[in-house]
């Protein structure tokens, strides 16, 4: 019964801190409280994804009660699943070691270079203004990958992402000459910074969302995702339920099916309460109750199912077969 209650809406994705941390920096008790109700009342699994390091975003867990509810942190932009009930880590895919040895050798002083780990974030500057902020972000040190000759030393950790900061000319020439190499991804962010991100071949937030609904033979119409940056406009467009939060930018909002408020305003909390909690109050029956009414009436004949009972509306299958189709093989008008 509390599949049913949440309708067809099974799985939630929130991305970034961005989505959960008030100006504050802390997660609201109303989304804290709400988040916990959705996967203990309405069975939703929820995913924490991020461009983020693991190590970062594990804090969240016991705070959201992913442990405890089968929930999943993804980070990283895709290279790294984590599984919140186990412990265990579904995927892991760091960058190689010549790719990054490659990279390394297209820049020059013109770049900032940083390579992101799960110890620290390694830089060839460490004192670039972007890099500060994502390390007290992630609280998470800036080490310098430059050594005392001045050549760049690899750090001896799995490396999952590379960040290139610079002009947006030469991170754009820059891009077109990594975009044809097989083995790694790179992406050219323009807003709100300008840089240039890189992990290794195949890897994508979406691909991990895709890995997560597979394994839980789900699909994007149950999902409800919710994104902050232009960077979240797919996952948002291809979700059942795609929603910007109020702080992001005008693109994103334009493509989402719902606007919630900002995190200073709970805003996931009044996202659950409006597209989850009342969809339902109130309902006095179950899909079950009204299938088990239709035997011997003329819906009963027809085949049709009821899938789902909220204020306002029923929804429901009728198969086209034998009994709804017309002698040339169409559905039938009546029906």
């Amino acid at each position: 019964m509390v599949q049913t209650k949440a309708g067809g809406y099974k799985f939630l994705a929130i991305k970034d801190q961005d989505c959960l941390l008030g100006s504050s920096g802390q997660i609201t008790i109303e989304d804290r409280e709400a988040l916990q109700e959705v996967q203990e009342d309405y069975a939703l699994r929820v995913a924490l994804t991020s461009e983020a390091p693991m190590t970062s975003l594990l804090k969240f867990s016991e705070q959201l009660q992913l442990p405890r509810n089968s929930g999943y942190i993804i980070s990283h932009s895709g290279a790294r699943i984590h599984n919140c009930r186990t412990g265990r880590e579904l995927a892991s895919r760091p960058l190689k070691a010549s790719l990054l040895t490659h990279i390394c050798e297209l820049v020059d002083n013109d770049y900032t270079l940083a390579l992101i780990g799960e110890k620290g974030l390694y830089a060839t500057k460490t004192h670039q203004p972007r890099l500060l902020q994502l390390a007290k972000l992630w609280s998470m040190p800036i080490l310098d990958l430059v050594d005392t000759d001045g050549k760049i030393k690899l750090p001896t950790e799995p490396i999952f992402r590379v960040i290139i900061l610079s002009r947006q000319d030469r991170l754009t020439r820059l891009y077109e000459c990594l975009a044809a190499e097989q083995d790694l991804t790179a992406t050219l962010i323009k807003e709100p910074h300008c840089e240039l991100s890189v992990v290794a071949s195949g890897v994508s937030l979406q691909g991990a969302l895709d890995f997560i609904l597979d394994r839980l033979d789900l699909h994007h119409q149950n999902m409800i995702a919710v994104g902050t940056t232009l960077e979240d406009v797919t996952m948002v467009q291809r979700a059942g339920l795609g929603v910007a939060m109020a702080n992001a930018p005008e693109p994103l909002k334009s493509c989402a099916d719902y606007i919630t408020t900002s995190c200073d305003e709970a805003g996931l909390a009044h996202m659950i309460t409006k597209q989850i909690k009342l969809r339902y109050d109130g309902v006095p029956f179950y899909p079950e109750d009204a299938n088990a009414i239709m035997p011997n009436t003329l819906m009963g004949a027809l085949g049709i199912r009821c899938t789902e009972i909220a204020r306002g509306y029923v929804t429901g299958t009728m198969p086209v077969d034998n009994r709804t189709r017309q002698p040339m093989g169409i559905l039938h008008g009546g029906a």
